[in-house]
């Protein structure tokens, strides 16, 4: 059953790699822009992160930070080779004292507004 499982991982990795190339927007002239992998530092955006490198295609690797986050995850991200950290124009701090409330399930605020 090992053997199996590890067989059909396998093959989910070589489909998704078969399919990160077939929609490739330098290759197929979509755009003059490689993709854009979002990437918060977290294991599902490491998956993403090594599936991109294992397919050869280019891409932007590009965290937004939310100047909330977890210091562990921000120096994770930051030894991550050739990420770009897109950095906002004010902290989330200070929208809670502009709006004078934090941005809840219920109520969201965008940090450009």
């Amino acid at each position: 059953m090992h053997g199996q499982t590890t067989f059909l991982n396998w093959n989910k990795e070589r489909i998704a790699l078969e399919r990160i190339k077939s929609l490739d927007p330098l290759t197929h002239g979509y755009m003059d822009t490689p993709y854009y992998v979002a990437y918060s530092g977290g294991k599902d955006s490491d998956v993403l992160r090594i599936l991109f490198e294992l397919s050869g295609v280019k891409y932007d690797l590009v965290h937004n930070h939310t100047t909330v986050d977890a210091p562990e995850t921000v120096y994770y991200v930051r030894s991550i080779p050739g990420v770009i950290i897109s950095k906002p124009e004010i902290t989330m701090w200070d929208l809670i004292v502009k709006r004078r409330m934090p941005p809840t399930r219920i109520v969201r605020y965008c940090s450009v507004s």
